[in-house]
């Protein structure tokens, strides 16, 4: 008797065990993948930041009797620049009023040498034998007009001749001027480029400051 039950017994076992295992196989197979349940992280876009750009340029209003020499000689900018930049072809087109580029160099004021343009001094020249820009004939009004802006003269200033030398076309005009309760004393160095004595027109060859 023992004999038929332990068979029946044993199978009876395997059956259970065997709907056990393969309801847990089932179960693992079909759990979600633990990579599936992960999401794609988010990438981050960096907006590149737009600098805006520096103004390379300032702005000079022409004056009476101003020309582009004695401004490019004013302002410390090469003449050519400044007639390229502003669209420039015939140096003696600009008038009264008219509104030029200027371009920031950002230079300081210097005591040193002015390089003169002998072929535009004679064009200037010419001009003034024809009665234009009579100033020209004197030293300090072409130290009052033509001195480079970064000295910062102005018509508070003191100007005086120092010395004028017809024969050598040479002269030498002296400026005094208050500035930040100091006082300053300039030479400023001026030949007769063309031609020489009264009717020679001048040009700042030099500025130096001699007394602090």
């Amino acid at each position: 008797m023992r004999a038929k039950i332990l068979p029946v017994l044993l199978s009876a076992f395997f059956v259970v065990f065997g709907f056990i295992l393969g309801v847990g196989l089932t179960k693992l197979n079909t759990s979600p993948s633990p990579i599936a349940q992960t999401s794609q992280p988010k990438q981050e876009v960096k907006k590149q930041q737009t600098q805006p750009q520096k103004e390379t340029y300032k702005t000079y209003t022409v004056l009476p009797g101003d020309t582009l020499l004695g401004i490019s000689v004013k302002l410390e900018v090469p003449m050519d620049e400044l007639a390229k930049l502003n669209g420039i072809t015939d140096a003696n087109q600009i008038k009264a009023g008219q509104v030029l580029k200027i371009p920031i160099s950002g230079t300081t004021a210097q005591t040193g040498q002015i390089q003169i343009d002998l072929a535009k001094m004679k064009e200037i020249q010419d001009l003034v034998n024809q009665g234009n820009q009579p100033w020209r004939l004197d030293p300090v009004e072409v130290v009052k007009a033509d001195a480079p802006a970064s000295f910062e003269f102005t018509a508070l200033d003191t100007y005086s001749l120092k010395s004028k030398d017809d024969v050598k076309g040479e002269a030498v005009v002296e400026v005094k001027k208050e500035k930040d309760s100091k006082s300053y004393t300039y030479e400023v160095s001026l030949i007769q480029p063309v031609d020489k004595g009264p009717n020679g027109i001048w040009a700042i060859t030099a500025i130096k400051e001699t007394q602090g």
